[in-house]
């Protein structure tokens, strides 16, 4: 196996291209302690073993620590370590690694984000944005069933809404209707709740 390319990505670190089409971020240490120089060859035991202790392990780490700081789904983790040039083989190996130690646990974490993101969020708004996170649709449905009132949560934002706006003209009125029916909430349902609100 050959080095295709070499590319400077900091003063600590290169990408490097091997001719089986893999790319890959190397510390400069690695380059020496392998030969990674653009036209080199690499035997497979040295590939395996730099993919194996040093990738890989460094996608561990990775992964765990983005885990630390905040609740992530498995695509959120695959698109994080894919915009870091981890090959797509160590990242499927790092998710498996994250599986079987249940790192990644997306029931708690779709339970979690409801709870306490869906606060003033219509069910359309927040389906799109668990969709975006990765998370299965029908689970998605299945969840805000259990744990999103949308009537309450719009109940929530029109008194805040309403909350210094004085005299509650029409125009008043309709502006806050459309700011809501953009959030995502039905109109019969924004009727509703705005109705027990005297228009002047």
């Amino acid at each position: 196996m050959y080095i295709l390319k070499t590319e400077t990505v900091n003063t600590k670190k290169s990408k490097i291209t091997f001719d089986n089409g893999i790319e890959c971020i190397c510390f400069r240490s690695e380059i020496r302690k392998f030969g990674l120089l653009e036209g080199e060859e690499i035997t497979e035991d040295a590939y395996d073993e730099l993919m194996s202790d040093y990738i890989g392990k460094r996608a561990k780490r990775k992964a765990m620590d983005l885990l630390i700081r905040s609740d992530k789904t498995e695509k959120e983790l695959r698109d994080k370590l894919k915009k870091e040039c981890y090959p797509d083989e160590t990242i499927g190996e790092t998710i498996d690694y994250l599986h079987s130690y249940h790192y990644i646990n997306e029931d708690n974490h779709l339970e979690t984000y409801i709870r306490y993101h869906g606060k003033g969020k219509s069910r359309i708004y927040l389906k799109q944005e668990l969709k975006k996170k990765g998370f299965d649709s029908e689970k998605i449905g299945e969840y805000l069933d259990e744990y999103h009132d949308e009537r309450e949560e719009l109940r929530q934002v029109v008194k805040k809404k309403m909350t210094g706006v004085g005299e509650l003209t029409k125009e008043k009125r309709d502006k806050i209707c459309m700011q809501l029916y953009r959030k995502g909430f039905s109109v019969s349902d924004i009727r509703k709740e705005m109705d027990s609100y005297e228009v002047y």
